[in-house]
């Protein structure tokens, strides 16, 4: 494992077309985002692919290498278009799994995808950390939906909830040498912040985040001062702003070295015009409609990618950007 700052800002991405999505009623008790729309499940699925693609396409345009894999028809994973709660990778070769508490979420994991993984110069021969045992002793932490990474700092903020166990967040910090900072978060009625990606976002030199949520002014100020420690200037979003997804958002690198904020539509309208200058300011901002996918699953732009991090991998387009595997 290396001490070394990790690039913050990824050019690659791994998704997951969800090809079966559906709403998951497993997952609807603890995830406040999430809404049964009462429309033909084939309906549904059309849309979120329609969503999907449209996302895809945004990301290639922009310069970001895709690496798509097909979602499986068994077995059955409705919310499999979002695999960064079961799987990070890391620039110092590691690929991590984690324990997801939704039952069937755990049957999520894909073995060809950490095979292909360990295909690239970088995970070559690098170490697996397999946190899952956890789920069988009732303790989750779900990828980067629970933690947000500042990767060159080697922070890693933890909303902590039914899905973000502490025991499991310390043990993954620890494991992966970062500093781990912990606190509560609340939607505007007072239910715990299911996911950590949800209310923050790190970026490069910036920090989206609805600090309203952090109710203990004690972990607020721990939260600043790991702010202000890293040199992130933040750029703070309200309670009325959190449902719309706004800080479920992702910085990217374009393989020119530009920088571009990965958001839905909806995120990129509810923020204010002030929030919106200083966001562009620092770069582009990428916004798709996703109102399916949020709405029916939960989840927005930042859950449907997993960073691939390079150090030492193969040049900036050597991927063909679509390249397709695991097509059933």
């Amino acid at each position: 494992m290396s001490r070394t700052p990790e690039p913050r800002l990824s050019s690659r991405v791994l998704m997951i077309r969800p090809t079966y999505f559906g709403f998951n009623p497993e997952t609807a008790g603890s995830n406040a985002f999430q809404k049964d729309t009462g429309l033909d499940p084939a309906e549904v699925r059309v849309k979120a692919i329609e969503e999907w693609e449209g996302l895809v396409a945004a990301l290639e345009a922009h310069g970001i290498e895709v690496v798509q894999f097909d979602d499986t028809p068994e077995p059955h994973t409705p919310d499999a278009c979002f695999p960064n709660n079961w799987i990070s990778c890391h620039a110092d070769g590691t690929i991590v799994l984690y324990p997801m508490m939704p039952a069937n979420r755990r049957m999520e994991y894909r073995q060809d995808i950490v095979d292909y993984l360990r295909t690239l110069e970088t995970y070559k021969g690098g170490r697996i950390l397999d946190l899952r045992h956890h789920a069988e002793e009732g303790r989750f932490l779900e990828g980067t939906g629970s933690l947000v990474l500042d990767r060159t700092t080697r922070t890693a903020y933890a909303a902590l909830s039914a899905r973000t166990h502490l025991s499991v967040a310390e043990e993954w910090a620890r494991e992966m040498d970062y500093e781990l900072v912990a606190f509560h978060a609340e939607d505007v009625f007072g239910a715990e912040v299911y996911h950590t990606n949800v209310m923050m976002s790190v970026g490069e030199g910036v920090v989206l985040a609805c600090l309203e949520s952090l109710a203990c002014p004690d972990e607020r100020a721990r939260v600043e001062g790991a702010f202000g420690a890293a040199g992130l200037e933040v750029i703070s979003f309200k309670h009325e702003q959190l449902s719309s997804f706004v800080g479920n958002s992702l910085q990217l690198k374009t393989l020119s070295g530009g920088l571009v904020t990965v958001s839905s539509s909806a995120g990129y309208e509810a923020l204010n015009v002030d929030q919106r200058r200083s966001l562009e300011e620092l770069g582009g901002h990428l916004r798709c409609d996703l109102s399916t996918i949020e709405f029916v699953g939960g989840g927005s732009a930042r859950c449907g990618l997993c960073e691939i991090p390079t150090h030492k991998d193969l040049p900036a387009g050597t991927l063909h950007p679509r390249k397709q595997i695991g097509t059933p």
